[in-house]
């Protein structure tokens, strides 16, 4: 009998929701395609304990996975609180963000680099919305970071970071935990089976869905469509 010479080299750091949104841009009040975004970002919502991470990505979408992948930019902008809660009741806002995607997501580490895997739960078919975010029903990306300036000495030994000057594949999530920290994605596939994992989605709808909840998004004040259906708003 031979020795067994395969092995498995994954391991889940962290799982939780993913929700992404845009911004139009400023004086624009009905979104047609990707011109007319001014921001777009998306928040990692842990299953754990762990605040929410409102991450913003300089390319105003995700980077592509197709023809070898591209790369792209993205600092934590802000953690903790809720982003987009509406204390006080009115019509909805022409210039409110829009939710184009709710799913759930994984961190995790496969040999020697670390991936930021989801899985969208909404809307049920992409749209216009999803295809000009480069959002797709699955995503596979690398993800290297780098820690804000302000973190240095027994806190980087703790996060696991060799060289706070360089980005450097997650090892632990609270990285995310800082304010300013800096993400590289780099699209692998649409196909995240291909890293040996698979997951069992809910079936959402827009009265289940829990983006409303966790981060207290107001039906009256942000456009619906977009998550809803895929189309602009």
């Amino acid at each position: 009998m031979t020795d067994n010479r395969w092995r498995i080299d994954l391991e889940f750091i962290e799982q939780g929701h993913i929700y992404f949104f845009y911004k139009p841009k400023k004086g624009v009040e009905e979104v047609s395609s990707l011109k007319d975004v001014g921001r777009f970002y998306f928040v990692l919502q842990p299953e754990t304990e762990m605040p929410p991470r409102y991450v913003f990505m300089g390319k105003k979408q995700m980077p592509r996975i197709s023809n070898g992948g591209k790369t792209s930019w993205g600092k934590v902008q802000k953690v903790g609180g809720r982003g987009f809660e509406i204390t006080k009741p009115g019509k909805e806002r022409k210039d409110a963000a829009r939710a184009a995607g709710e799913g759930l997501y994984a961190l995790v580490r496969h040999g020697d680099h670390t991936h930021l895997v989801y899985i969208l739960e909404l809307p049920e078919r992409r749209g216009d919305v999803q295809k000009g975010l480069e959002l797709h029903r699955e995503g596979n990306y690398l993800l290297a970071v780098k820690p804000p300036p302000t973190v240095s000495g027994k806190q980087l030994k703790e996060l696991k970071v060799t060289d706070s000057q360089k980005y450097q594949p997650l090892r632990e999530a609270e990285v995310l935990n800082y304010e300013g920290a800096e993400i590289l994605l780099t699209g692998v596939t649409s196909d995240v089976e291909r890293l040996g994992i698979a997951v069992e989605k809910d079936q959402e709808t827009e009265e289940t869905a829990d983006i409303f909840n966790q981060l207290k998004v107001s039906r009256e004040r942000h456009p619906i469509e977009p998550l809803i259906t895929g189309n602009w708003r």
